[in-house]
Order: C-alpha cells, then sequence, then structure tokens
C-alpha cells in the first residue's frame, strides 16, 4: 500500500514519468549544484546552519548512504568531497 502510494505521488510530480536512466542523471546533475553551491562554506546559507540544511543534509544521507548514486559518487569520476565533509559535519551537529 505504502508503495502505491508513494508511486502515485511521483506519477503525480511528474518524476516517475521519466525512464529511470533519466531520473539518476537528473539527479547528478542536482549534486554537481549542489556542490558548486555549497563550494567550501560550512553550511548551504553560511556559517550557521538553517532549516535547508535540515533538508540538504536528509537527501544527501539517501544519496551518500542507500542509493545507485553512491557508486558515482564514490568513484573517480563523481568526486564530491566538500559534500562528504558537510554530510559529517551536519551528522555531528
Amino acid at each position: 500500500m505504502a508503495f502505491r502510494q508513494m508511486h502515485a505521488q511521483l506519477m503525480g510530480h511528474g518524476i516517475a514519468r521519466y525512464p529511470c536512466a533519466q531520473v539518476l542523471e537528473r539527479a547528478r546533475e542536482d549534486i554537481v549544484t549542489v556542490s558548486q553551491i555549497l563550494g567550501s562554506k560550512p553550511f548551504i546559507l553560511g556559517d550557521r546552519p538553517s532549516s535547508m540544511d535540515a533538508l540538504l543534509y536528509a537527501m544527501l544521507v539517501l544519496v551518500f548512504e542507500d542509493h545507485e548514486l553512491q557508486e558515482d559518487l564514490s568513484s573517480t569520476k563523481y568526486v564530491y568531497p566538500n559534500l562528504a565533509a558537510y554530510v559529517e559535519r551536519m551528522r555531528k551537529r
């Protein structure tokens, strides 16, 4: 029942209408963008964590720990040390 409900929501938002490969490629592009925005800042909006950091952390934890993108992030092709440090910093917070 939970799967059906989640699938219906994803269809409603439109993301489930794309092939899996295209969804993963868009996610990779988003990760690159987030990495660029974060840069060397400790938190997404500056020196102090915000609600945006809580949201970003929750999403990145899924990517780094339980997702197909994990292989890309740990490969030499896609290396984002600033995101890995950010996740660790947020985990400690």
